[in-house]
């Protein structure tokens, strides 16, 4: 059966979860920490897989690389060519566990919002690294944060914002093994908050929540325990 959790996150549903002080603070957080796992040596064609919600759009725009936009549903370009109706790209449309190009045919796949809401999440990861002749990057819940709590906390997460859903959390230790059956080792691992990211919006983004999140940075707490978490690999072994 085929993955489609990416019609959800191009949704405006979805999209209303990055609005206000909170949705910029996250968004703002999240593009720093994706320009710095890209660094300076990612060019060429990137292929941006289950991106109709646009978030990565402007960051990889600055790196001057052809972007091929991927979704699972003609709906997804459709909110997207919405969101940045300014943007050079290509669409393409398939399915997440089977894509439709050649090996080792593109410089970067890249992905946030994605894999915690694919089961066969293996498949997503197997599929990208084959494509990709060099560099993959994507976002994952760490284990090893406040996710810990999920079973515990969903509840009062879906009360503060209503349209959540469900998600799989991971450790770096389980996504280093699975990169590397296909010939990957991460090269850049980048925690983001500490504070569940409910917390941040059920306050509005609240300036003392920023002022603990960088305290929890400065102090190493946030690479420890922090999530979400930007994870770049790149490839070592070549086929």
């Amino acid at each position: 059966m085929r993955e489609t959790p990416d019609i959800e996150t191009a949704s405006d549903d979805y999209a209303s979860r990055f609005s206000g002080a909170a949705g910029v603070y996250f968004l703002d957080t999240q593009n720093s920490a994706v320009e710095r796992a890209l660094g300076s040596d990612c060019k060429g064609m990137a292929i941006d897989l289950g991106g109709g919600h646009g978030q990565l759009i402007p960051v990889l725009e600055q790196t001057g690389c052809d972007i091929i936009e991927y979704g699972s549903d003609a709906s997804c370009h459709k909110m997207l060519s919405q969101r940045h109706p300014e943007a050079e790209l290509q669409k393409v449309t398939g399915d997440m566990l089977e894509l439709p190009f050649a090996d080792q045919s593109v410089d970067l796949v890249i992905f946030v919002r994605l894999i915690s809401h694919i089961d066969n999440w293996p498949a997503l990861i197997a599929e990208s690294c084959r494509v990709s002749r060099q560099t993959v990057v994507f976002d994952y819940p760490s284990l090893f944060s406040a996710n810990a709590l999920t079973p515990l906390m969903f509840g009062l997460k879906k009360g503060i914002e209503k349209n959540t859903r469900t998600y799989l959390s991971f450790s770096k230790r389980q996504l280093k093994s699975e990169l590397a059956k296909h010939g990957y080792k991460i090269t850049a691992h980048i925690s983001q908050f500490i504070l569940p990211m409910f917390l941040h919006r059920g306050l509005n983004g609240a300036k003392f929540l920023q002022v603990l999140e960088k305290l929890f940075l400065i102090t190493g707490i946030t690479s420890l325990f922090g999530s979400p978490v930007i994870l770049r690999a790149d490839r070592v072994i070549q086929k």
